[in-house]
């Protein structure tokens, strides 16, 4: 160290004082990291006067490490993630501005470089559409903070790349500075579009099946009813009036499987509840059964298809209920959502088909109407169970959890 110090002294510059940094071992076994700041000046003999002062920057230097140990932390985290992140000023307009940094994975989806990206605008590197949709998003984030949107971005080659972009706002250095994590869902949006084409393909082959089936059976059916006409033996008749029953049980087979192609065609929406089952009854047989509806501004956010839930309990206690008068709908409320009741006086379900009722029985050729049922609610997130007294009649349940329901007027 007396070398080193000696050799700095021969340089030195006496308008600018010398800073020396060394470590050293104090008596307790210490080690200390210490600046010393070396001055000097002439005397009138010509020789040199040098003086100085010690600083013990030990914790200085323990915070740098630990800031460069946390910038290297940082950087290994940001270049291993495995999704694009985006770092970008916000200019005072309000929109995106320079870009300050970028991870590597998202460098080598664009095909540029980091120091590419640094030189450039977030606006440089998507889409005219979607730089259309900027100001009003950025609104919403500098309101909220966070937003989750979809933008393409374009490749240096020009290729597209849609993205989902996670992105926040924070204050850094009384600039706001927006931080997006961006993930790839190109190929997310290929699969859907693939599936898309796959669904209406089978949808199209199901409606030209369906339509060729039904016409055939309605025909025969009517080919059977003629045969009973013109046969004059008791046991041909009866064998055709079989025959009828099991044409009628696929022919209702065959209006079930239309009826689910239609679910999850439309997107959910808020259904009026009521007017949907004041527009079923309109065209239902209801043999001259009393029906109660206690349903007013009962809003549910499920398929629209909803509706056939309706038809089908209605139907199903027209059909079974055999001494069935009368039925009844309403709903409660409770802290775990809301209970719509539906409940009629026939003779019931027996305790023992309670838990299977909604399971479709093959082997019987029962329960479709049920099974039904129970596929569109649950679709809708909602649940049903029968807790009626076998005898008395049936009382469906249905679940509604909450966020799914409005009382009052139309969300």
């Amino acid at each position: 160290m007396k070398d080193t110090i000696g050799q700095s002294l021969s340089n030195l510059d006496l308008e600018h004082p010398l800073l020396l940094e060394h470590r050293i071992i104090r008596r307790d076994g210490q080690v200390r990291d210490i600046v010393v700041r070396v001055a000097g000046e002439r005397e009138q003999s010509g020789g040199l006067v040098a003086y100085g002062s010690n600083q013990d920057i030990t914790d200085l230097k323990r915070t740098e490490q630990a800031l460069v140990e946390s910038e290297e932390k940082f950087r290994r985290i940001f270049d291993s993630a495995n999704d694009g992140i985006i770092i970008v000023d916000v200019n005072p307009s309000g929109m995106p501005g320079r870009i300050r940094d970028v991870n590597a994975i998202h460098c080598t989806r664009l095909g540029y470089t980091r120091s590419e990206l640094q030189k450039m605008n977030f606006l440089d590197i998507i889409t005219p559409e979607s730089r259309g949709k900027i100001p009003s998003l950025m609104v919403e984030l500098l309101s909220k903070g966070h937003v989750i949107f979809e933008s393409v971005f374009v490749t240096k080659d020009t290729s597209l790349q849609e993205a989902e972009l996670s992105s926040h706002i924070i204050k850094f250095r009384e600039r706001h500075i927006l931080i997006a994590v961006a993930r790839d869902i190109s190929q997310r949006k290929k699969e859907v579009q693939t599936l898309r084409i796959v669904n209406q393909k089978l949808q199209l082959m199901n409606i030209v099946a369906w339509h060729d089936i039904q016409n055939k059976i309605t025909g025969l059916r009517g080919y059977v009813e003629l045969s009973k006409d013109y046969s004059m033996d008791d046991h041909a008749r009866e064998f055709l009036i079989r025959e009828e029953a099991v044409l009628k049980t696929i022919y209702d087979h065959i209006q079930y499987t239309k009826e689910y192609q239609e679910i999850g065609i439309r997107p959910m929406q808020w259904v009026n509840i009521s007017q949907t089952i004041a527009s079923v009854l309109s065209i239902t047989d209801k043999k001259g059964m009393h029906i109660s509806v206690d349903l007013a501004d009962l809003f549910l956010y499920c398929d629209p298809v909803i509706e056939k839930v309706f038809a089908h309990l209605v139907e199903n206690t027209v059909i079974h209920g055999q001494k069935a008068t009368m039925i009844r709908m309403w709903y409660e409320e409770s802290a775990t959502g809301l209970t719509l009741f539906f409940v009629d006086d026939g003779i019931g379900i027996p305790a023992d088909r309670k838990e299977s009722v909604f399971v479709r029985d093959v082997a019987k050729g029962s329960g479709f109407s049920l099974y039904f049922i129970h596929d569109i609610l649950e679709l809708s997130g909602m649940g049903i169970r029968e807790s009626g007294e076998p005898g008395m009649g049936v009382r469906f349940e249905i679940s509604v959890p909450p966020g799914t329901y409005r009382i009052g007027s139309k969300p």
